[in-house]
């Protein structure tokens, strides 16, 4: 069994799908395990995978105001924890695959069933009791842990003595030029016309993902520059209300009104790449973000914050620039560098593909992801 703590389209459930894939369905009979309808659940049920839904709130504690609301959560989570240790159970599964630190409770439901697991761990997790509590359970049920990032086995590293674990950097597809379909009506969402300057950004639209940095960098950036297009591909469904109205506010402001174009979710991120000059990933905290991949795979210049393991990613500056998080003047300074030197762009975007094909592609990841499977059946 396989199972996501979300169902939305995000990096963690979108790498979960990536690693069904590296299943041959001739050796493993696999059952996807999602929190609710819709999403990421969608688009398994479409490749041909079963399907489980068991609900399960795909929202913390803090996140709840009222006291109500808190034991409705809990409760909720409880139900969740009891119907899944008893699917395990009943499912006779040789091994369970959890894709999150925020897994944590399916971990918990876990507990004594004695099945084998393989535990993902995309998150950098800051040092307090509570992640010390996870780390425990993570630790004690996992036959082996799977790291995204090498930054992500630091909180781990005490804990790891008698554990089997890899890092396996995400991989990413490549699509020939000529196989890519268009997407006009995807494009049409900002007007989009034949020799448009766009610099954008694909993210959720969460505040450590940056977006009021990018935001208030071009607001110098468009001075210099005013045919650039600001273009914002994200869900907002599944954003903080307070930040999108923080963002809408800055893309309402005299330098960047009618500049700034909030495009919702694309599901065809390499036709939409084919028109973009600059990617931005502005992140005030990230692991290993698929959406650097993606346009990595893409050829697009990349400028992105130095978080998680991006400059490794982009051996910057050889294959992308690296700035500091929390700095719109550093962000804007290295877009005006890049819209100066069309020669550059190029250079940086031939070098980010070529690295994305040798390190990330997505028959490396998937090799070692089977590899992996393969040795914690057999118990190697």
């Amino acid at each position: 069994m396989i199972i996501s703590h979300l169902s939305e389209r995000s990096g963690a459930p979108k790498v979960l799908l990536d690693v069904a894939d590296s299943l041959s369905p001739e050796k493993y009979d696999l059952t996807l395990c999602f929190p609710a309808e819709g999403g990421i659940a969608v688009d398994a049920a479409r490749k041909g995978y079963r399907v489980k839904i068991i609900p399960n709130p795909q929202i913390g504690f803090a996140e709840t105001p009222s006291l109500s609301a808190r034991f409705k959560i809990f409760f909720s989570r409880l139900s969740f924890m009891f119907r899944l240790r008893r699917e395990v159970k009943k499912g006779k599964y040789d091994l369970v695959y959890l894709n999150s630190t925020l897994s944590f409770y399916a971990g918990m439901a876990l507990l004594g069933v004695g099945i084998k697991c393989i535990w993902h761990i995309h998150e950098n997790l800051p040092r307090n009791l509570g992640n010390k509590i996870r780390r425990a359970i993570i630790t004690h049920l996992s036959d082996f842990i799977i790291f995204a990032s090498p930054t992500n086995v630091e909180f781990f590293k005490s804990s790891l003595i008698k554990i089997t674990w890899s890092v396996i950097p995400n991989g990413v597809r490549f699509i020939e030029e000529n196989q890519i379909a268009s997407d006009p009506d995807f494009l049409q969402r900002f007007d989009y016309k034949p020799g448009d300057r766009i610099i954008a950004t694909v993210s959720f639209l969460y505040y450590i993902k940056g977006i009021d940095i990018f935001l208030m960098a071009m607001q110098r950036v468009v001075g210099e520059f005013p045919d650039v297009k600001v273009v914002i591909v994200g869900d907002r469904s599944q954003g903080e209300k307070g930040y999108i109205q923080r963002l809408e506010n800055l893309a309402d402001s005299p330098e960047l009104r009618g500049r700034v174009h909030f495009a919702g979710y694309c599901n065809n991120l390499p036709s939409f790449f084919r028109h973009v000059e600059i990617f931005v990933q502005p992140s005030r905290t990230e692991s290993m973000p698929l959406t650097v991949l993606e346009a990595m795979a893409a050829g697009r210049a990349i400028v992105a914050t130095d978080v998680g393991c991006v400059r490794e990613m982009l051996d910057a500056p050889e294959a992308g620039i690296i700035v500091p998080p929390e700095s719109p003047e550093a962000l804007a300074e290295a877009l005006l560098n890049l819209l100066r030197s069309p020669e550059r762009r190029k250079r940086l975007g031939k070098a980010a593909q070529e690295r994305a094909r040798r390190l990330y592609s997505m028959e490396i990841f998937q090799k070692r992801i089977n590899d992996v499977f393969e040795g914690v059946l057999k118990g190697r």
